[in-house]
């Protein structure tokens, strides 16, 4: 079954973000991970968005999703988002 990952992002270093958006892509890829959503702009239906940035990634399933989170071409990236935003990531089964 197919697995979502869902980021809520609050961007605090755009220029730092950028690099870090730069390589997501290429680790997607080799999880066979793919963007549904990145960055499109959001409106408000119900409730508040107090984000800058949505994204939303599709895989095969769950694990791979967890071995794309995991793996270390992810993790060597992933510093880069954590020093520039703040955010959320959550991982859903369909």
């Amino acid at each position: 079954m197919p697995a979502f990952v869902l980021a809520e992002i609050k961007i605090q270093d755009p220029e730092v973000y950028k690099q870090y958006a730069s390589k997501t892509p290429e680790t997607l890829q080799k999880h066979g991970g793919e963007f549904v959503i990145r960055g499109q702009e959001v409106h408000v239906l119900e409730g508040e968005w107090n984000e800058d940035r949505l994204v939303l990634l599709k895989f095969r399933d769950a694990s791979a999703a967890q071995a794309w989170y995991d793996s270390d071409d992810y993790q060597a990236v992933r510093g880069l988002r954590a020093q520039a935003s703040e955010g959320r990531l959550l991982l859903v089964e369909v």
